[in-house]
Order: structure tokens, then C-alpha cells, then sequence
């Protein structure tokens, strides 16, 4: 998604990265793809200037997105349905179990 994103504003050739990474180098690229469309777009005057033929520029941004909520939407379901299901005491914003 991040790849995505970057790919669609970016002037710089497309690229996508064909070899395996571990999660933690993977994580560390998702970073910093998102790093640098947040500067391109902050810079931008005029996102105007995104949007394609079939595409606004808002509708590239969100859709990459609410695909991946989508998808962990899913991701709960079939937890739900192998009874293992999302414990609801936990802080999704420090990680930890509430008491």
C-alpha cells in the first residue's frame, strides 16, 4: 500500500522491490515510503496535480486504504470463527492487557 501510494505521486520511476524482506526491513521500507509521500505532499500547493484520466487523487490515497482495513476486518472474522477472538481488554494504543 505504502508502495502504492509513494508510486502514484512520486516523480521518480516506479519501482517495486521483487525479493523477500524480513519484518523488520519491510517494516522499516513501509516507514519510510510513507515518510516521503508525507513530504512530497506537504510541500505540494496543489493536489490537484495527482489525479490521472480515471482517477482522483483522493480515490488513490483511499482506496489502498480501505482496502487494507477491509482486509482486517476479515482477519477478525476468522478469528472470531476459529474461537480466537480478539481479547477486548487490550490498549490497542500501548499494547498492553487493561487490568
Amino acid at each position: 500500500m505504502s508502495q502504492f501510494i509513494l508510486n502514484t505521486i512520486s516523480e521518480e520511476p516506479k519501482t517495486t522491490n521483487k525479493e523477500p524482506l524480513s519484518f523488520k526491513a519491510q517494516r522499516e521500507q513501509t516507514l519510510l515510503n510513507l515518510k516521503k509521500a508525507s513530504d512530497i505532499l506537504r510541500v505540494s500547493n496543489n493536489l490537484e496535480q495527482y489525479d490521472t484520466e480515471r482517477v482522483q487523487f483522493w480515490n488513490m490515497i483511499n482506496g489502498p486504504i480501505s482496502d487494507a482495513i477491509w482486509h482486517c476486518g476479515q482477519l477478525v472474522t476468522l478469528r472470531r470463527a476459529s474461537g480466537n477472538s480478539f481479547n477486548s481488554n487490550i490498549n490497542l494504543f500501548s499494547g498492553k492487557i487493561r487490568n
